[in-house]
C-alpha cells in the first residue's frame, strides 16, 4: 500500500494535510492524489494561519540548525489545538554534517526534552533502528 492509499485511509477519519518546501514534490503529489490538501510550508517560518490536531514529520527537522529546530518546535505549539499532538523522528547523536549544502543534525533525547518541556508534555520517546541499532528516535508530545 503506497502513501497515497494510506492518506486516503486516514482521510476517512481526519482531514489530512501535507506540506513540503519543494514545489516539484507538491505538484507531483497533487497530480497523484488530487483529494489531499498539500501546500508549500517552510518548517523554519511556519507562516500559516491554521490549527491542527496533530503535526507529524519523519526526519524533517534534522535539516534545520539546532536554533531553527528549537524555534520551529516552539512555533508548532501555536499551530496545535489545545492538547494537540506532535510526533517527530530524528537521527540520534550529537554531530552535525553538511552534504553539499544539505544539513543533517543529530540530537540526543534529553537535549530535545529540555527544549520542549515548558510547552509540551512528553508522552513517549523511543529509540529505534533505521539502518543501525538505535540510530533514530521519535518523540510524541502533547501541547500543554
Amino acid at each position: 500500500m503506497g502513501p497515497g492509499k494510506d492518506l486516503d485511509m486516514l482521510n476517512k477519519y481526519y482531514k489530512v494535510t501535507g506540506t513540503d518546501t519543494s514545489m516539484v514534490f507538491i505538484n507531483r503529489y497533487k497530480k497523484m492524489n488530487p483529494n489531499i490538501d498539500v501546500f508549500f510550508l517552510d518548517a523554519k517560518k511556519l507562516d500559516i494561519n491554521r490549527k491542527f490536531d496533530a503535526i507529524y514529520s519523519n526526519k524533517v527537522l534534522q535539516h534545520l540548525t539546532k536554533n531553527e529546530c528549537f524555534k520551529s518546535l516552539k512555533k508548532q505549539k501555536n499551530l496545535l489545538f489545545p492538547k494537540g499532538i506532535l510526533l517527530h523522528s530524528f537521527w540520534y547523536g550529537n554531530k552535525t554534517e553538511d552534504y553539499d549544502g544539505l544539513l543533517f543534525v543529530r540530537y540526543k533525547i534529553n537535549e530535545l526534552k529540555n527544549i520542549v518541556k515548558d510547552d509540551y508534555d512528553i508522552l513517549k520517546t523511543q529509540r529505534y533502528k533505521e539502518f543501525k541499532k538505535n540510530d533514530s528516535f521519535y518523540m510524541i508530545l502533547q501541547r500543554k
